[in-house]
């Protein structure tokens, strides 16, 4: 629970994000600099920032499906192929961004696992080869019902 001294002009989460967006982290005391100028505990922020990164990391298809790069119905190739895709996600300098793109992988395929694909990124190479040939929703639809 937030200690909140702080007048709400902004939810915290979004203030939290704004200030992670933002700021360069260097050390703990930009965190604490941060919150003493927005009138809260330091610790309850360090706090929300530990939620918000568990909410990654604890979410999503591969974390509800125990999904992980060792079941055997992942086709290494879909993982390597996702790698550079889902980089875009990430800052590429962090040294946490191959972990951040393995997790949205895993992520993604878990959920072509489910619909019994686990082909996720030959399907998104396709889709954004439609794209750039003009295809459009439109005609994807049509070209899915005639072929039920």
């Amino acid at each position: 629970m937030i200690k909140v001294i702080y007048e709400a002009k902004q939810p915290i989460e979004e203030l939290i994000i704004n200030f992670l967006k933002d700021k360069e982290i260097k050390s703990d005391d930009d965190v604490h600099k941060f919150a003493e100028d927005n009138k809260l505990d330091p610790h309850d922020v360090e706090f929300q920032i530990y939620k918000m990164a568990q909410t990654f990391w604890r979410g999503g298809k591969s974390f509800d499906n125990k999904t992980t790069e060792d079941n055997k119905k992942i086709e290494p190739k879909e993982l390597t192929k996702g790698e550079s895709v889902e980089f875009e996600h990430t800052n590429k300098k962090s040294s946490y961004a191959p972990y951040i793109s393995r997790k949205i992988r895993l992520d993604h395929i878990s959920e072509a696992l489910e619909l019994k694909n686990p082909f996720y990124y030959d399907f998104l190479d396709n889709m954004e080869k439609w794209m750039k040939q003009g295809v459009t929703t439109d005609q994807i639809n049509k070209l899915l019902k005639e072929n039920k």
